[in-house]
């Protein structure tokens, strides 16, 4: 429990303290180190998805034994090492669309294909990938909270879905004739936003780590 409350104010502290001197390195220019495409916070976001898959990918090798269903049924996939196993894959590919902005380069798809006609009002036709994103992301997420109910770091991941959800939504849909000092400030939200979900599901992740590992000293394997 010790080991876990440090890690934890920790890694909050090192954010804070992290976003406040990107904040603060280039002032009065504060958007550069937050906003911009390929920026520090950019880097840190990027590094922690990679963390978490890591994380993911270790969890699945460290988890004592498959967690049985009733009637000593098999454990269904998404609560099994192999769920936690494309879990980190997705994370880490999450990392490299960061990196690399895969998103990016499909918004540039779509516009030769649509040829400039928009599909949904609002929203920028690159942007629809992050809406799949997120699709696909809340599809998983019930399950998640359910098989870790019995966690209380879940609801680091609970809160992580809100300010996903929020980050994606600024993210995707476009304000039409936006001032320029305008769209600096909600970018600077949003990439704020982005940076605390990546946190809270860090934190989700480290602590649900901790307690398989807990486990596995409790039950070593013969």
């Amino acid at each position: 429990m010790r080991r876990t409350l440090i890690s934890n104010i920790l890694l909050v502290v090192f954010v804070v303290a992290f976003t406040g001197i990107c904040v603060a390195w280039n002032w009065p220019k504060w958007w550069v180190n937050i906003s911009l495409e390929v920026c520090a916070l950019a880097w840190l976001q990027c590094s922690f998805l990679l963390v978490i898959g890591i994380i993911l990918l270790q969890t699945a090798a460290v988890r004592a034994a498959p967690i049985s269903a009733p009637g000593g049924r098999r454990a269904p996939f998404l609560d099994s090492r192999a769920f936690d196993m494309v879990s980190g894959a997705g994370f880490i590919y999450l990392a490299l669309d960061e990196r690399f902005q895969f998103h990016e380069r499909m918004r540039d798809y779509y516009n030769f294909i649509l040829k400039g006609k928009p599909v949904l009002p609002l929203v920028e036709r690159g942007n629809y990938t992050l809406i799949v994103y997120a699709i696909v992301g809340l599809c998983f997420s019930i399950s998640i909270i359910r098989n870790n109910r019995h966690l209380k770091s879940v609801w680091y991941f609970i809160a992580g879905i809100v300010t996903a959800l929020l980050a994606v939504s600024m993210d995707a849909i476009t304000a039409p004739d936006l001032a320029l000092a305008d769209f600096r400030r909600e970018q600077f939200i949003e990439e704020l936003l982005e940076m605390t979900t990546m946190t809270l599901f860090l934190l989700f992740y480290l602590n649900r780590w901790f307690f398989h590992l807990d486990r596995l000293t409790e039950n070593p394997k013969p």
